[in-house]
């Protein structure tokens, strides 16, 4: 297939407080654009993933399931002792390349909100070595690992990091996203950086834009509702977020082509398939000779005895 750019790093409103579009909005635009696929990747969550993926399947684009998932830099369960705004967290994108990818982001999600809640929910990179199959990791251009380094200028942390997610998902899994953010002071010299790394790296580039709103005149309500959240105003409120088109993305990448033809890769290696409609039961044992309801009011009856309840 002809090279082509693919949204992967997109926000919902079910990214709370953070992005404006609804996922029919999401869904159209990206059909209006021409685009034959797109990524969902909301803020730490899945909450979307279903409703995405009928939506997408009904369009005739490919879904592909992902997630802007928070990063303890320690452990999940200790994220609490480092502030975000002292290095306690990081960003990563994570997309399903298969049913295998999705089952191992419900895992990591679940475990970052059952184990590393915090403000926000935290997955680390022992949860990550444990369940990285069949997922594709994009290091985001603005809180991934990589940019928090450079943005401190500790390029050696920086490479450590590109090596360390290339020791937990595989090289062939790990992309570091630029993105054209020009009004953001210091990330024309970050982009630069970076694109010097993934050359000493050999890992590859993606181009991305981060969306949080479709049109550019949408930038003001969705600003008002960060404030809601924060309280303040936010970083960056001039910048533009929304959802661009493969020209625009073409113009501002005009000499690295190959960092947007990458999102079509992407694209064309992410294949998820549900079977939707139907019940789907987990399959609990029974002891020999007792039914499957005998069982239920054993377990309920001692969980009144258990509790001091009274048997009525």
């Amino acid at each position: 297939m002809a090279g082509r750019y693919i949204h992967l790093h997109t926000h919902s409103h079910y990214s709370f407080l953070q992005a404006l579009p609804k996922v029919p909005e999401l869904v159209k635009a990206a059909k209006a654009a021409g685009m034959d696929a797109l990524g969902l990747t909301d803020a730490g969550n899945l909450h979307a993933g279903i409703e995405f993926y009928k939506a997408a399947e009904k369009a005739g684009i490919k879904p592909i399931l992902g997630v802007d998932a928070y990063l303890a830099q320690g452990s999940r369960r200790q994220v609490h002792e480092v502030p975000a705004e002292r290095g306690g967290r990081t960003r990563l994108v994570l997309l399903a390349m298969n049913n295998e990818g999705y089952q191992n982001l419900l895992t990591l999600i679940t475990a970052s909100f059952t184990e590393g809640y915090h403000e926000r929910p935290h997955m680390d990179k022992e949860l990550l070595r444990s369940h990285h199959a069949g997922l594709i990791a994009l290091i985001p251009s603005f809180a991934g690992e990589v940019a928090q380094h450079l943005k401190q200028g500790d390029k050696k942390g920086a490479a450590a990091a590109i090596e360390e997610y290339v020791s937990i998902f595989g090289k062939e899994n790990v992309y570091l996203e630029i993105t054209h953010h020009p009004k953001v002071e210091g990330h024309a010299k970050r982009m630069e950086e970076i694109r010097k790394l993934a050359k000493e790296s050999g890992v590859p580039l993606v181009a991305q834009h981060d969306v949080y709103y479709l049109k550019p005149s949408d930038r003001e309500a969705t600003e008002v509702m960060r404030r809601i959240a924060h309280g303040e105003r936010g970083r960056n409120e001039d910048e533009d977020f929304s959802f661009v088109s493969e020209s625009q993305m073409r113009e501002w990448f005009a000499d690295v082509p190959e960092a947007v033809d990458a999102s079509g890769e992407i694209a064309d290696r992410c294949s998820i398939h549900f079977e939707l409609g139907s019940w789907n039961f987990p399959a609990v044992e029974v002891e020999p000779g007792k039914t499957h309801e005998e069982m239920l009011r054993e377990r309920t009856y001692d969980g009144l005895a258990m509790r001091g309840m009274d048997k009525t």
